[in-house]
């Protein structure tokens, strides 16, 4: 059996071994002689060049996202336009913060690129916050928007309803648990003692960071309806 390839540069072929040079096309014949006939068989190859599995990639903020390189051999270098949007380690791309940027893979001598951009990643809802008298209603943290932080922190958002003759001062504690729609905790924190200025019958913003470590996941907020459970002391006076 001898073997040859119509074009040397794109691909050479040994034993029947062919090993790829170049992009680009070429044909690759096995001659051998069968009951005193001379006979070939054909096989067309086709190299392509390296490939990024996607050249465009949209994030939420504190998701990841792993790229491959296609038709590559040996290894690929990894680089970020920015540190501060996205991070890039072995093709695994971390969104750190919102805005845009450009990850780098080098492999084989040639350079690719993907796009990234990465969005907010968080859910808000539509609340009506109206303090109402103490045999009408009810005391209540209302949630308006849960947004995770670059920093890796998750911040609830929400209004506090008074529905009592009495003015709160300060909360002892505030627990918050945020749950993903199977039930599952994506973080829980119990504050320490803070100053909180609530007049009777009135609503007021209050807004609870979960630091990084007390976060236990993340998730795409946009497609997830998180639920958000608390339990409070407070302190009061009239």
């Amino acid at each position: 059996m001898t073997w040859k390839s119509s074009n040397t540069k794109v691909a050479t072929v040994s034993n029947g071994v062919v090993r790829a040079k170049a992009t680009g096309k070429t044909e690759i014949t096995a001659s051998y002689k069968l009951e005193g006939k001379n006979r070939q068989v054909k096989c067309t190859v086709t190299v392509k060049g390296p490939q990024l599995t996607e050249t465009t990639v949209t994030l939420p903020l504190r998701m990841s996202k792993t790229l491959k390189v296609n038709n590559s051999s040996g290894k690929v270098k990894w680089t970020t336009s920015n540190q501060k949007i996205a991070t890039v380690k072995d093709g695994k791309i971390t969104a750190v913060g919102v805005g845009k940027c450009k990850i780098t893979a080098k492999a084989n001598g040639k350079t690719l690129a993907c796009n990234v951009q990465v969005r907010p990643n968080q859910k808000s809802w539509k609340v009506v916050t109206r303090a109402g008298y103490y045999n009408q209603a009810y005391d209540d943290y209302r949630i308006s928007k849960v947004r995770y932080n670059a920093n890796g922190s998750l911040t609830v958002e929400g209004y506090y309803v008074n529905t009592h003759i009495f003015n709160i001062k300060s909360f002892n504690y505030m627990y918050i648990s945020v749950k993903d729609s199977r039930g599952r905790a994506i973080a829980s924190y119990k504050t320490p003692k803070f100053k909180f200025k609530g007049n009777s019958y009135t609503v007021k913003k209050l807004t609870i960071t979960i630091p990084k470590n007390k976060v236990r996941k993340y998730v795409d907020l946009s497609k997830e309806s998180p639920d958000v459970y608390y339990d409070c002391v407070y302190n009061y006076k009239y």
